[in-house]
This record gives C-alpha cells, structure tokens and sequence, in this order.
C-alpha cells in the first residue's frame, strides 16, 4: 500500500493478491468443520484521497474479488447467515458432503460499500446466483440470492445477523455505478477458458 502525504489531499493506493489460501484449514481452525478441503485466491485493488480519515473511507473505490475453485465441505458451511441454507435448500441436512465447482465473488468498492458485479456459488447440490451491496459503515446488507432448486430469499439488515426472507424477485438493490470496468483483467485473476469459475465473469474494459 502506498500514501502519498507531501500535499493535500493525502492519496492512498494498494493493491493486494493472496493466492491458494487453504479455507479448508481456516474451516477446521476457526469453526471446527472436519471434511473441508479447497483453495481460494483473493484480490483487492483500491484508491482513495482526503484530507481526514472519513474522507478517505468515502472515497475509496476499487474492486475486490474472491475466486473459489474445486472444493468439498459439508453443506452447513454454505450457511453464511443463520436460515440462509434452510431457507434456500429446504430439507438439505447440514451434513450433506458438498463438492464445490466454483463460488466466485466480485464486488465495487464504492466508499464502504461494497456493490456485486457477481455471487456465485456452484456445487453438486444446488447452484446459487445473486447481487446486491453490503454497506459497512450504515452495517447493512441488502442482498437478493437464488437457488436453481427452487425460491429465492432477501438477506437484509445489519451485516452479522441480517433478516433471511423468501422472495420471488429482488427488491430495489444498489448498483455498481460502473459495472463495465473492472480493475483486474481475466488472466491477472487466472481465469483461463478451463477454470470453473471463467463462465461467470465477462472479460470487461480494464480501469486505465
């Protein structure tokens, strides 16, 4: 990361990359979920400038992506928010073994916002797509999430413990106000052709 504080406004940049990071090892330490194995690559890129540190956090734009590939857990560890699974998946024992194909997420980073470009999660079991925008600073998150088994559910409130609802269509979610440009291009992110995860991502204009 780098901050440039020989003039006014103080100009932040960074860019970070963390490649095959073991989530399969991070299940079992932090939450204890034997039978979870994968690896995941994450990247961040941002830029700011203010003169106070609020200024800096509304400024700040950017991109993050998460990109998961060949994985298996059981299906409890899909549950990001109590009910969410139960409310997608009805009947899905939360021990179901689970074999991923792809979860991908790429969101804009507008202020303390995050805004998704993609949400995608592809497993043997059932195959989820969705978009929204996770506000940190108000502690709010309004997503729309939708199986291809069956309903779709709302995932809004504080960040934590937001409310899970069945809903057959999004309400009115917060968009990213340049969608088309992307901060990485496709081999950065080392979406080749045969990557699981490439059919959810559109190769984009790249930022200058």
């Amino acid at each position: 990361m780098a901050i440039d504080g020989t003039s006014l406004p103080v100009k932040v940049k960074g860019a970070f990359s963390f490649k095959d990071w073991d989530y399969g090892r991070f299940q079992k330490d932090v939450f204890k979920r034997e039978n979870v194995a994968g690896k995941a690559d994450f990247h961040l890129n941002f830029t700011s400038e203010g003169v106070l540190w609020e200024e800096i956090i509304s400024g700040l734009a950017g991109e993050a992506v998460f990109i998961a590939g060949e994985g298996r857990f059981p299906a409890s560890a899909l549950n990001v928010w109590a009910g969410l699974m139960a409310a997608m998946v009805p009947g899905l024992a939360p021990e179901t073994e689970t074999v991923l194909n792809c979860a991908a997420a790429d969101f804009i980073i507008e202020g303390p916002a995050a805004i998704a470009k993609v949400i995608a999660v592809d497993t043997d079991k059932v195959k989820v797509a969705g978009q929204g925008a996770i506000d940190f600073r108000a502690n709010r998150a309004d997503l729309f999430l939708k199986p291809d088994t069956g309903q779709g559910v709302t995932v809004q409130g504080p960040v934590l413990q937001p409310g899970i609802k069945a809903s057959n269509a999004p309400a009115e979610l917060r968009k990213a106000s340049n969608p088309e440009f992307s901060a990485f291009a496709l081999a950065e992110l080392g979406l080749t052709e045969d990557h699981p995860c490439h059919k959810f991502f559109i190769p984009r204009r790249t930022v200058p």
